[in-house]
């Protein structure tokens, strides 16, 4: 995948990219991007129909699905 996405050899400057940009490359990221908070809503529902003794364990998982989601979404932009 990352052939198709990072060209191989120097850094031939900004026009030589711009010319040979390709936006298809990047719709794996995108489409990655839209998953994480669906998968953030799929906790929340699951954790309101949980039955109380098992909250605790739904409750642990959306934590960490909450830290995975603010890692990814905010990656790449200085940390917020």
């Amino acid at each position: 995948m990352m052939a198709f996405q990072v060209p191989a050899g120097e850094w031939q400057g900004m026009e030589i990219y711009a010319s040979t940009y390709r936006i298809i490359t990047f719709v794996p990221q995108t489409v990655g991007l839209f998953t994480i908070p669906a998968l953030l809503l799929m906790l929340i529902s699951i954790h309101l129909y949980a039955e109380e003794r098992r909250k605790i364990w739904n409750l642990a998982g959306l934590l960490l699905d909450t830290a995975y989601t603010d890692a990814n979404l905010t990656e790449g932009n200085g940390g917020r």
